[in-house]
């Protein structure tokens, strides 16, 4: 179980570092004063499938006994991350 929780946290990273470098490409065209409609709609797409990810992968991680359902969903990430 250890290396496809390695793998899932290289794969939220790689889509988190995607998600930055769509960011940056449209701050860059936006000063350049060029159109940026498709750069923010790939961004709204990379953004919505790193949550449909996190979501998908938190089924896969039993909550904590000691915390309610609610609270173990709001610290998905950090429990998918290891940062707990």
């Amino acid at each position: 179980m250890q290396s496809a929780k390695a793998a899932a946290r290289q794969h939220v990273r790689l889509m988190e570092t995607r998600i930055e470098r769509q960011r940056l490409l449209i701050e860059h065209l936006d000063r350049e004063r060029q159109d940026t409609a498709e750069q923010a709609r790939r961004l709204l797409l990379l953004q919505r499938a790193l949550e449909e990810m996190l979501l998908q992968l938190g089924q896969l991680v039993p909550p904590s006994e000691e915390e309610p359902t609610g609270a173990a969903q709001a610290r998905l990430p950090e429990r998918m991350l290891g940062k707990e």
